[in-house]
């Protein structure tokens, strides 16, 4: 997946049952199912849903970049 559709992704999207993710709209203006494995099927299960999409900012909105949160997370951990 494309990090802007990692990014915007949304709970609807994600299928638990059928393995797999609908991304309705993708760069190239298709649908593209994609299949989940055991480690990102866990993984997702164990995300709290508290907004529409798996990975929001404070407002509920989805996240457009990582970039500073993952600096901050470096020097964290550096510390």
């Amino acid at each position: 997946m494309r990090k802007s559709e990692i990014l915007g992704l949304k709970w609807d999207y994600i299928k638990p049952d059928n393995r797999f993710i609908i991304l309705p709209i993708t760069k190239n203006n298709t649908v593209r199912v994609v299949p989940m494995n055991d480690t990102l099927l866990k993984a997702l299960q164990e995300l709290p849903i508290e907004s529409d999409f798996v990975f929001w900012n404070a407002r509920g909105k989805h996240l457009g970049d990582v970039k500073r949160s993952f600096a901050t997370a470096c020097v964290e951990g550096q510390g």
